[in-house]
């Protein structure tokens, strides 16, 4: 989990790769569908994980923790990550992991009134009324750390 809350990286996974990577990690999707703008999306592991690509690229990468589930999701097991958050961790709870483990984090200030923050080089931590409910590696934040 550090590595992708510092790099974006999930396993093998990285933004900017073909999506054929994910399908040769992952093998095939449990379900698919399409995001705004043609965005194709992919999902995994009871839709806890999800990648989204245009033109074949991999554009996003996202973990999303279900609402009222206690466990941390399970992703695929070829990814090597474990998950050490749930739908119940608070963002204070999330912060102090950072700070344990030494990973740079600001608040997202991109969206105002929203309590989101910037984690490492390219992970936004999303929170709903103070809790977690997704981590994404997006082609935004890589796009725009340069």
């Amino acid at each position: 989990m550090n590595r992708f809350l510092l790099t974006g990286d999930l396993g093998e996974l990285k933004v900017g790769t073909p999506i054929s990577k994910a399908f040769y990690c992952l093998g095939k999707p449990e379900s698919t569908g399409v995001g705004t703008g043609h965005w194709r999306i992919e999902a995994y592991s009871g839709r806890t994980l999800q990648i989204s690509h245009l033109s074949g690229i991999i554009g996003l990468i996202g973990i999303y923790f279900t609402p009222n589930v206690a466990e941390p999701p399970l992703l695929p097991a070829v990814l090597q990550c474990e998950v050490p958050f749930s739908a119940f961790t608070t963002r204070d709870k999330f912060t102090a992991y950072l700070d344990l483990n030494k990973i740079h984090w600001t608040c997202d200030l991109r969206l105002p009134g929203v309590t989101n923050l910037r984690v490492g080089e390219n992970v936004t931590a999303n929170f709903e009324e103070g809790l977690l409910r997704s981590l994404l590696s997006s082609a935004e934040l890589t796009e725009g750390s340069g």
